[in-house]
This record gives C-alpha cells, sequence and structure tokens, in this order.
C-alpha cells in the first residue's frame, strides 16, 4: 500500500467511531441531508460507506452500490457493507419498509380505489386513455402505466 494511500486510510478511520463487529460504527465528520458520511476523496466527495467497503474488501465494479444490512446510512462497519445493484437496493428498501409506495407515498394522486375503477373502466373498453386522464385528472402517461400495472 503506497504511503499516500496509507495516510488516507488513518484519516478516513480517525472519523469513524469502531466499534464492536455487531455495531455500527458511525461517521463523526460531515454528513449530508440524508445522514449519510461525505469525504473529500481526491477530486470528488465519496461517500463514507463506499470507502469503508474499498479499504476493507476491495473495489466496486461499475453498476454496483454499497448497501447496508443494518439501514443505518452512517455506518461504515464493514461487517454491515455488502454490494448490490440499484434494484437490489430498492427492493431491500421496500421489504424493509424504507420505501412508500402506493397511497403511503405523500404525492400520489389517486387512492387504491381509484386506481381498480380505473383499469376496470379501460378494461370494459368503453374510454380511452385520453378520457380517464382527464376525468382523474392526471396525465396521459401516468394513466398509462396504471392500466399496464406498471405503477401501482
Amino acid at each position: 500500500m503506497s504511503r499516500h494511500l496509507l495516510e488516507f486510510a488513518e484519516r478516513f478511520w480517525s472519523k469513524v467511531d469502531r466499534r464492536s463487529e455487531q455495531e455500527c460504527w458511525p461517521w463523526l465528520a460531515y454528513k449530508d441531508r440524508l445522514g449519510r458520511g461525505m469525504i473529500n476523496a481526491g477530486r470528488r466527495p465519496e461517500y463514507s460507506s463506499r470507502v469503508a467497503y474499498m479499504l476493507t474488501k476491495g473495489s466496486i465494479p461499475d453498476g454496483l452500490v454499497v448497501m447496508h444490512s443494518c439501514d443505518d446510512p452512517g455506518c461504515n462497519n464493514p461487517a454491515h457493507l455488502w454490494l448490490g445493484t440499484r434494484q437490489d437496493n430498492m427492493s431491500d428498501a421496500v421489504l424493509k419498509g424504507r420505501m412508500h409506495y402506493g397511497e403511503a407515498n405523500g404525492i400520489v394522486k389517486l387512492t387504491w380505489k381509484e386506481v381498480q375503477a380505473i383499469r376496470e373502466e379501460y378494461a370494459q373498453g368503453d374510454t380511452s386513455l385520453r378520457k380517464l386522464a382527464r376525468k382523474y385528472k392526471i396525465s396521459y402517461s401516468a394513466i398509462r402505466l396504471v392500466v399496464r400495472e406498471e405503477t401501482w
């Protein structure tokens, strides 16, 4: 390991509260608004959990993200970190109840009851997607996604 990398690793770990292997290792320096640790790693800032992963487990292949088994975005314990795709990360969030969808989302414009009614109306063939979009005051593309069951 080069002297530069050793110095960086020493600086990095000085900003981590290393506890037992079972516990989270909180980031003690700057965190973004989502609680993720940030460190200046050369020319750009990097998430501390990514750096912790790379320092202890190796490089991160393109297309993969560092995921937390503990669900603490500020954790840097290598035992809690693993790799997955963005889809893996989203699926993990949904399974653990961290991702709100449907009416629990907070920004939805339709209720589940309306979604069912839209699908039934369209299936009967008496109306067009454009008419349904106007009736429910949402965009054509949103209605199309509802009818195709790509949302909800």
